[in-house]
C-alpha cells in the first residue's frame, strides 16, 4: 500500500514575541491557552517541550490514540513533532519569526495515511478545513497572549 500524503501550511501574526509565544508551545503550557486541550505526558526532562519530549493524546473526535515526540527545538523559533497514531502520521512544525508588531507563526502539517481510514481523513483535510481549524486555535492563542486566560 502507498499512503495517501497532504501538506498543509498556515500563517498569521501574533501580538507578542517569539520569546513570549514560544514557551507556549508546549504539551504541558498548552493547557494555559487550549481549552479542549489533554495530554498525558510520557517523558521529559525539564518538565517541558524539549528534544526528545514524548506525549499522547486521545481526542475521541480525531483519529485516536496518539503519540507526540518533539524531533526539533530550537528555542524561540522552531519546535517539530512526529505525531503517530493507528490511521496517519504527522510531521508538525511550528516556526516563529520577529515581526514589528509582534511574531508570525507558521504552522506546517505533512501528514500521511497509514491505511484506508487514514486515507479518508487526509482527503477531508482541504486547504479551507485546515485554514479554518488553525484560525481556531490561533484565536485561543491570541486571545490568551493579549488577556492571559484561557478562551471558553
Amino acid at each position: 500500500m502507498s499512503g495517501k500524503r497532504i501538506l498543509r501550511s498556515f500563517s498569521t501574526n501574533l501580538p507578542k514575541s517569539p520569546e513570549t509565544v514560544f514557551p507556549l508551545l508546549c504539551p504541558v503550557r498548552e493547557y494555559d491557552w487550549i481549552p479542549v486541550w489533554k495530554c498525558e505526558v510520557v517523558y521529559t526532562e525539564s518538565g517541558f517541550a524539549e528534544l526528545g519530549c514524548v506525549f499522547t493524546t486521545d481526542f475521541k473526535d480525531h483519529s485516536g490514540p496518539e503519540t507526540w515526540v518533539v524531533c526539533a527545538y530550537e528555542k524561540n523559533k522552531l519546535i517539530g513533532f512526529i505525531k503517530t497514531g493507528q490511521h496517519a502520521t504527522t510531521r508538525y512544525n511550528v516556526s516563529l519569526e520577529p515581526s514589528q508588531t509582534g511574531s508570525i507563526i507558521k504552522w506546517e502539517q505533512e501528514i500521511t495515511s497509514l491505511d484506508t481510514q487514514g486515507d479518508l481523513l487526509v482527503d477531508n483535510i482541504t486547504e479551507r478545513v485546515y485554514e479554518e481549524k488553525m484560525a481556531h486555535v490561533n484565536d485561543w492563542l491570541k486571545h490568551y497572549l493579549l488577556h492571559g486566560e484561557a478562551l471558553n
